[in-house]
């Protein structure tokens, strides 16, 4: 079953801010170096942007969707602020 992609990002959200408590005072340690794999991992996987076929073959694809919302919310979230976020939704 596949779930509604706001309820799959908050989960995921939820889960990375759960990942970083159980870290103590790493969670920027354990975010940056999520960050770098999935740039790794989603630059290895994008295809040429020469190739316009590939190129609409990838962004109609949904197997990175999830990949791609964790690689945005840590991006533009900072990690103190997605710790911070979390401590205010636990307690």
């Amino acid at each position: 079953m596949k779930l509604p992609r706001t309820l799959a990002i908050a989960t995921l959200a939820l889960g990375l801010s759960s990942a970083a408590r159980a870290l103590g005072d790493a969670p920027a340690a354990l975010y940056g170096k999520m960050l770098d794999e999935l740039r790794t991992e989603l630059a290895a996987a994008a295809p040429d942007t020469g190739d316009a076929a590939k190129v609409d073959a990838f962004l109609a694809s949904d197997a990175l969707d999830a990949k791609l919302a964790k690689f945005v919310i840590l991006s533009e979230a900072t990690p103190e602020g997605l710790a911070k976020s979390d401590a205010a939704l636990v307690g």
